[in-house]
């Protein structure tokens, strides 16, 4: 067994950072990537975290350099730092053995925060509403989104990976492809429903291929933001950031794992529109917005429906909402798509309960 001790020993070198005295191995998510933490005897910071690094290259590919997913952490923290995004410092980088040592965010991702203040209701001491707290981390969350979208090479001032990718019309065939694969599979649908699927898939992804591309963090879901401790937002997991469809990161830190249910209509309606007021490029952000919703839920029900199937049961709690989200998106781009009323008949036909939990239209 790898003594992650000794090796945070020999990486802890700098004076801010005390002795190390025990090592926390952490709970893997989907991700190759497993991380300690290291516990300091006095120093500067308490904790930090190992960072065990894999052999391999993210999802997307394009551009004049093929740069692994550890060399693109390292690029990509380097650009977020430098134009006021707070993401973990770099302690030691030993990426020529297999680590990084980080500055550990702690334990409080956005979605349990909102959780947290949700459930409390009322802060006696403060006096303030639950409601308030949630509204202003979100707010600073759409604010985020809106730095990533601002970088550009010319204002970066070093060379990064983030400008040099984006994906492919081959990439985004695949993901909502998922959705027969795995959540429609049990259902067992014709050839003909499968054609239609297929040619709905073929047009939709063309369609946000042709978006303007942006930089997006790319994972912006909630449980990738972190609340500091100077109660400011920080993020995490940003090594596959690209140039990407500015609908993306809103899509994913307002909806993203049943981030939509838990901010509640109303608060996740004036959270859309501050995002699409916020947006100053090309385009219908709104259309643009239904669009790629729908692309990104019908891969996420696909995916977490596989990952439910594999024994990651907790993934399974958020499949019925992001199906009734393709509902909901497939209403609102119909009349563009040809083949989208074809599915809304198809979807309601084999899940009748994801059709009544998709009455409710939210409007934006």
């Amino acid at each position: 067994m790898t003594d992650l001790v000794s090796i945070a020993r020999k990486l802890s070198k700098q004076p801010y950072l005390g002795e190390p005295k025990s090592a926390e191995p952490l709970a893997p998510d989907v991700s190759p990537r497993r991380y300690a933490r290291i516990h300091y005897v006095k120093g500067e910071f308490p904790t930090a975290l190992l960072l065990q690094l894999v052999e391999g290259f993210g999802p997307l590919g394009g551009g004049p350099r093929e740069v692994s997913q550890s060399d693109a952490f390292v690029e990509v923290q380097k650009l977020f730092q430098l134009n006021g995004i707070r993401v973990p410092q770099i302690f030691a980088d030993a990426r020529d053995e297999g680590y990084l040592l980080l500055e550990d965010f702690g334990e409080r991702p956005l979605w349990n925060a909102l959780e947290s203040w949700k459930e409390d209701g009322f802060d006696p001491i403060l006096r303030i509403d639950a409601s308030d707290y949630i509204r202003e981390k979100m707010h600073q969350a759409i604010a985020l989104l809106v730095s990533f979208r601002a970088l550009s090479p010319d204002l970066a001032n070093l060379p990064c990976i983030v400008f040099e990718k984006q994906p492919s019309i081959d990439q985004l065939l695949k993901g909502p492809k998922e959705f027969t694969e795995y959540f429609l599979a049990k259902r067992s649908p014709s050839k003909r429903e499968l054609t239609i699927f297929d040619e709905f898939t073929e047009q939709l992804s063309e369609e946000v291929l042709s978006h303007p591309k942006y930089v997006s963090h790319y994972d912006f879901i909630s449980h990738n933001v972190h609340v500091l401790a100077d109660s400011q937002l920080g993020v995490i997991d940003f090594q596959d950031a690209c140039l990407e469809s500015p609908a993306r990161d809103i899509h994913a830190i307002l909806c993203d794992r049943g981030m939509d249910l838990l901010l509640g209509e109303s608060l996740h309606r004036e959270l859309m529109n501050q995002a699409f007021q916020d947006y100053s490029g090309g385009g219908d952000i709104r259309q643009m917005y239904s669009e790629y919703a729908v692309h990104w839920d019908m891969r996420v029900a696909g995916r977490f429906t596989k990952l439910a199937n594999e024994g990651r049961e907790r993934y399974a709690q958020w499949i019925p909402g992001t199906a009734a989200r393709v509902l909901r998106g497939l209403e609102r781009i119909h009349r563009k798509f040809e083949r989208a009323g074809d599915l809304i008949e198809i979807i309601r036909k084999y899940e009748p309960e994801v059709s009544e939990q998709a009455t409710d239209l939210w409007e934006f």
